[in-house]
């Protein structure tokens, strides 16, 4: 098990922050950093709440 995941937030078909949800339904030990080339005022909340 890692002990940290690099997250692209924008995927092709599903959204990182879905990815970060499910991750941490399984596992919330995992630390999880979340990059984009997208403004971050997009995913900020969202990715703090998963």
């Amino acid at each position: 098990m890692p002990d940290v995941l690099i997250l692209d937030l924008a995927l092709n078909g599903i959204s990182g922050v879905d990815v970060c949800r499910q991750i941490r339904r399984h596992d919330s030990s995992i630390g999880i950093i979340g990059v984009s080339s997208y403004s971050l005022n997009e995913y900020q909340q969202q990715l703090a709440a998963a």
